[in-house]
């Protein structure tokens, strides 16, 4: 409550998903010796790029360095769209995925998950100086709302619209597009998850 506008449990367990393996001479990887992670780098502070513009990093990248190296693998990281990164990893463009995943029954029914490494919770994100009293989601009628399309904050917000919320989307395809609006007065809220909130809260 001190550090962002509004707080709320919703609870997302994230965790790293493990599929799409093949069955080339080594048993384990697309390509024999390196270990294929598809992530959308653009997900601070999970994944996304140094001051250099190139080179990954963030806690999603430092798993999947130790757990290539666990496995006596080379790592590669596959920069993929958030809303195709399920798919790529269906048609076995990389080996795995290690995005801050939230295991929900759709994506388990379709895909193996390993044991959750982080515990997360959705936020509300305002503007220090903003003219609106949120302490709910409810109170979130009336509003600009932006978030992350094909994301657990996209599922929450939808389901708040089913249930007669009104209130205006805006959908983007990386959450850091939320908070350059968010920035320039062109939303009024934003909906993610807490620890992202958490690495953006301080400009406002």
């Amino acid at each position: 409550m001190k550090k962002i506008a509004v707080v709320f449990s919703v609870l997302a367990i994230i965790a790293v998903l493990m599929t799409g393996c093949s069955k080339d001479s080594d048993g384990l990887t697309i390509k024999k010796g390196v270990l294929m992670v598809g992530m959308e780098i653009g997900y601070p502070p999970m994944e996304y790029m140094a001051d250099d513009g190139v080179t990954p990093i963030g806690f999603d990248v430092s798993l999947g360095k130790a757990l290539s190296k666990k496995m006596g693998l080379e790592v590669q990281f596959v920069d993929t769209a958030w809303d195709g990164i399920f798919a790529a990893v269906n048609t076995k463009k990389f080996d795995c995925i290690i995005s801050s995943v939230t295991i929900n029954p759709a994506r388990q029914a379709a895909h193996n998950f390993s044991k959750p490494y982080i515990q997360n919770t959705l936020a509300i994100v305002m503007p220090k100086t903003s003219k609106y009293q949120v302490r709910s989601p409810q109170d979130l009628a009336g509003l600009g709302v932006s978030y992350q399309e094909e994301t657990t904050s996209d599922d929450y917000m939808t389901g708040l619209a089913e249930k007669g919320l009104q209130f205006t989307p805006y959908e983007y395809d990386k959450v850091m597009y939320c908070f350059d609006e968010l920035r320039l007065g062109r939303v009024d809220a934003i909906m993610t998850d807490l620890l992202v909130a958490y690495e953006y809260y301080s400009p406002f």
